[in-house]
């Protein structure tokens, strides 16, 4: 129902508003685009509908709908980097104990080995993973 000039017009709006991050200006003017035709078909004219959507959607502005998603991605990142952080001590713990067991001839002490070596050995493939992942920050 919108026409691409109409289209741009939303784009051009959300991204002289200050958004940046590129998967958020495309999910907004997704969202907007669907809301705006809704309003359309129930027969308001496009100026009237894209204004009353953008009330809607979003009060202060669309930079603040990019500030929460940084903000959740930023709080999802830290909490994740500081369960590395654990289990690579866990990790390092129980691998160091294993090999001191090991060294007394103590029972349990390949199994603690075991556990530490694969602990390691996840923590390495995750530090990888993220380390050749895109970023989702966007920026």
């Amino acid at each position: 129902m919108l026409n691409d000039f109409q289209i741009g017009l939303i784009e051009k709006d959300i991204q002289s508003s200050g958004v940046y991050m590129k998967d958020l200006v495309y999910d907004m003017l997704d969202h907007i685009c669907c809301s705006v035709e809704e309003k359309m078909q129930e027969g308001e004219v496009f100026d009237k509908a894209y204004e009353k959507t953008k009330s809607e959607f979003c009060q202060t502005g669309y930079e603040e709908i990019q500030a929460e998603t940084k903000f959740l991605l930023t709080i999802n990142s830290n909490k994740m980097k500081t369960l590395k952080n654990v289990l690579g001590i866990t990790a390092f713990v129980l691998f160091l104990t294993g090999n001191f067991f090991k060294i007394q001839h103590w029972p349990g002490g390949g199994m603690l080995v075991v556990l530490g070596s694969l602990l390691i050995i996840g923590i390495l493939i995750s530090m990888f993973r993220a380390k050749y992942q895109p970023n989702r920050l966007g920026y």
